[in-house]
């Protein structure tokens, strides 16, 4: 039996974990480290939590929209579980600030609000937090590339549109990571002594909390302290061990030797990596994640080897 290019011995995998450990501490002390560990200068609240937001959620693939009342004990989501919107119409070439700050309006004003309200969003590209609770976007990824908003705020220029477009005031708008949001999730849950966000979909990524002092890159003029809410980055992490389709697969991705994690392990790139790992047979050109899943689920109809590489 051919032995299987993407298993990893348990040396291998310390190998890694280690490698990651020393990119996390490079990233804690400078800026563009390869993991950037940007912090985000905003707290949880644990009590008299209560309120009304509009949360916005701009995915990988998918855009999600609700209100959040938290003023019964427990938050009270409206419509029940959101609205959702397939957003792929990012990646496409040429697209547009002002189509996509439309797309996200069109669907804000369905939604039933109050008179005013602050924005809650949730924006999953590497963004650097700023102390007003905005974020300023460093570079794209997941294959959407609007270049004039990159090194632009995320929130403040979203706000002013939809403040001007839509019949309701917004009061203000917080941004943040979906991994920081990830985070904070897991804190209804007070049972530990450590979190992690993480976000395996359309890309990866990962945040947790780390102590202020072990930031050795935050400004002390802001002098803060305790634990900081940090998202790693990790999808940028380039580990040992990958192999010559992952190489191949970054070499047609558009963004040589970016997120070289993220493209080994990420559904945006499942399919690419079957097709690199048979280069001599025949794919449809759009082979992604959802025909790779079909191959898992009726293996029968498929071929052995394909299968097996699949799982």
């Amino acid at each position: 039996m051919e032995k299987n290019i993407f298993w990893l011995e348990n040396d291998q995998l310390k190998e890694i974990a280690s490698s990651f450990r020393e990119k996390v501490e490079e990233g804690l002390k400078h800026e563009n480290a390869e993991i950037q560990c940007i912090p985000t200068f905003i707290s949880p609240k644990t009590s008299d939590i209560n309120g009304k937001a509009l949360v916005l959620d701009l995915g990988g693939t998918n855009y999600r929209v609700a209100t959040v009342d938290l003023g019964q004990g427990s938050p009270t989501i409206h419509p029940n579980n959101g609205w959702k919107k397939d957003m792929s119409i990012m990646k496409s070439p040429g697209y547009t600030r002002e189509e996509l700050f439309k797309e996200l309006a069109d669907m804000i004003v369905g939604i039933k609000r109050d008179e005013e309200m602050p924005i809650g969003y949730c924006f999953s590209y590497p963004a650097e937090s700023v102390l007003s609770g905005d974020a300023k976007l460093l570079r794209w990824t997941k294959g959407v590339d609007i270049k004039e908003m990159v090194g632009q705020l995320v929130g403040k220029p979203l706000l002013d549109y939809l403040n001007e477009h839509c019949k309701i005031k917004f009061t203000g708008i917080k941004v943040l990571n979906d991994t920081i949001a990830s985070l904070f999730a897991g804190l209804t849950d007070n049972s530990y002594d450590a979190y992690i966000g993480l976000i395996v979909g359309t890309g990866t990524n990962m945040a947790t909390f780390i102590p202020a002092d072990k930031i050795k890159k935050l400004d002390p003029s802001y002098n803060i302290q305790g634990l900081v809410p940090v998202n790693l980055e990790s999808g940028n992490f380039h580990p040992p061990f990958l192999t010559t389709v992952d190489d191949t697969v970054d070499a047609i991705s558009g963004s040589l030797g970016k997120q070289r994690f993220e493209k080994a392990v990420s559904g945006m790139y499942l399919g690419d990596i079957l097709k690199a790992t048979f280069p001599l047979d025949e794919f449809e050109n759009k082979f992604d994640a959802q025909k790779l899943t079909a191959i898992m689920n009726y293996p029968d109809i498929h071929k052995d080897v394909y299968v097996d590489v699949a799982h």
